[in-house]
């Protein structure tokens, strides 16, 4: 042992000889290198495990960008800024990982996101009786319409294997928020995989969008604003449905429309279209479970808003010629929703009864699927319009179903937040 005089006689030599605060300073350097070693040697650093994530091919399984964290970004149509999904909430959700992460077998299993749902009820919810007695609500052959717009890009119709289509309007000019889908949540439709997970999904990925026009002397002409970017995504990926019709808010009931006619043309064996925004993250394997084991046949499944007022002003705007009702019978959020196969048939047997509406959620899952007959289910875990504030942690650990508000980059931060609890990756 050192001795007190001994460590005083160490002491002495150590301030008393040439160099001492140079030699001070490195030590301690020394020491705190030294600690660093220590620590890494007993747990990895994130930045560490963030960038031994397996880089893989997009068209074999998928691609994870290993870019850094994102900031938040502005321009959203919905929302004056997108989500952030920083580095911080990695930590979080790490943390609950380590509680959970001696069951990764468990979480792998279709027993594990059963357990999941069994905390998300859900509810089929009837439509206000005295709204339906409208005479709105009785249709009039004299506003029979049909919609039609040819396909100008048209992907192959669904495998024979496929039992579910992610259906995703977007806008021409988005490659970005497109490629970010097909790198994260949505490359379980490319053979890919979802992290923790090793059961099989049949799923299929389709984009739609229209066409960009402009006024230039007095006629409408195409524009090509995107249209060089769409094209080499078509080449590669082949999974757009391009229609002639223009690319506008007022528009998205048409798209969906025309959408769905093309999957009940070329897709009759499917039984359930996940629709989705392109600003939405949603939690595959978990919406994937649900449907097989609770899904119905005659429904619609999201976030249910009730008898929501019919506006005359603004973004929604609706005028009172064409929709002389005060108030929406029950109708499902348009940002993520899912319809039976079978219930997209008895849409499309009654929407051209009534006179177009542009709000494409309370025309097409309230209004027609009302008069239809098809059921609406209330799930608790699906987006709607205000609802900003879901804990990224709570997506992660199969506690929702769909969320919204993210752009390109936020959505392959989410992405990271499951690649980072799954030790594959490690």
């Amino acid at each position: 042992m050192i001795t007190w005089i001994g460590l005083k006689r160490i002491t002495s030599k150590w301030t008393t000889r040439p160099r001492f605060y140079i030699r001070t300073v490195l030590l301690f350097i020394s020491l705190f290198v030294l600690f660093l070693i220590m620590k890494a040697a007993i747990k990895p650093s994130f930045p560490d495990i963030l960038s031994s994530a397996k880089h893989v091919n997009l068209l074999k399984k998928n691609v994870i960008s290993m870019s850094g964290f994102s900031n938040s970004r502005r321009g959203n149509a919905h929302s004056s800024s997108y989500k952030k999904v920083q580095l911080s909430e990695v930590i979080k959700c790490w943390d609950h990982f380590d509680v959970d992460i001696s069951a990764t077998s468990e979480r792998k299993s279709e027993y594990w996101y059963l357990t999941k749902i069994d905390g998300l009820p859900f509810n089929k919810e009837i439509p206000d009786h005295s709204i339906l007695q409208e005479p709105y609500f009785h249709p009039n052959p004299k506003n029979r319409f049909e919609m039609t717009g040819a396909e100008l890009i048209s992907p192959p119709g669904c495998s024979d294997r496929t039992k579910i289509v992610i259906f995703i309007l977007s806008e021409p000019y988005n490659t970005a928020s497109r490629q970010a889908i097909r790198q994260t949540w949505g490359s379980v439709a490319f053979g890919g995989f979802w992290p923790m997970t090793t059961f099989n999904m049949d799923i299929q990925l389709l984009f739609v969008v229209g066409m960009y026009f402009n006024i230039d002397e007095g006629r409408t002409k195409q524009t090509s604003l995107g249209e060089s970017q769409l094209n080499a995504e078509v080449k590669i990926y082949n999974d757009i449905l391009r229609l002639n019709t223009e690319d506008t808010y007022t528009n998205l009931t048409r798209k969906m429309i025309l959408g769905l006619k093309w999957l009940n043309k070329n897709c009759p064996q499917i039984k359930y279209v996940i629709k989705a925004d392109q600003d939405v993250f949603v939690n595959v394997p978990l919406m994937w479970q649900f449907l097989m084991h609770y899904g119905q046949r005659n429904a619609i499944y999201g976030y249910v808003y009730f008898n929501n007022t019919v506006q005359r002003d603004g973004k929604w705007a609706i005028s009172k010629s064409v929709l002389p009702i005060a108030n929406y019978p029950i109708y499902t959020s348009g940002f993520c929703y899912v319809i039976s196969a079978d219930a997209i048939g008895k849409i499309l047997h009654k929407y051209y009864l009534f006179p177009y509406v542009g709000v494409e959620d309370a025309f097409i899952t309230g209004i027609v699927a009302s008069v239809a007959n098809v059921d609406r289910y209330n799930v608790t875990g699906f987006t709607y319009w205000d609802k900003e504030d879901v804990d990224n942690c709570e997506i992660v650990m199969d506690g929702v179903y769909a969320t919204n508000y993210y752009n390109a980059s936020s959505i392959k931060d989410m992405w990271r937040l499951f690649v980072v609890g799954n030790t594959n990756f490690l």
